[in-house]
């Protein structure tokens, strides 16, 4: 798993109490997130496995049972091709 190569991100912590670009560059297209979306394409960039940004997640958001939700992430990253 890996960021598209098309797909820039940046995450802006003053702005709107934290938000996350994504830019599809041939797509031209743009979305938004938040700090857990982009804990986990930080992590999915540097070579984390689903189950390390799981762990990580849980442990930086004191979130307890993301696996779905992040499973469910990952999927919609997929579909929009943010992630291959």
């Amino acid at each position: 798993m890996c960021i598209g190569d098309n797909i820039i991100f940046r995450y802006e912590e003053n702005f709107k109490n934290g938000t996350l670009f994504i830019f599809d560059i041939s797509q031209y297209r743009t979305y938004e997130g938040g700090k857990i979306e982009y804990c986990v394409l930080k992590n999915i960039r540097n070579g984390a496995s689903l189950d390390e940004i799981i762990h990580t997640v849980e442990n930086e958001f004191q979130i307890e049972d993301s696996r779905t939700g992040i499973e469910a992430l990952v999927e919609d990253f997929r579909n929009k091709s943010i992630v291959v």
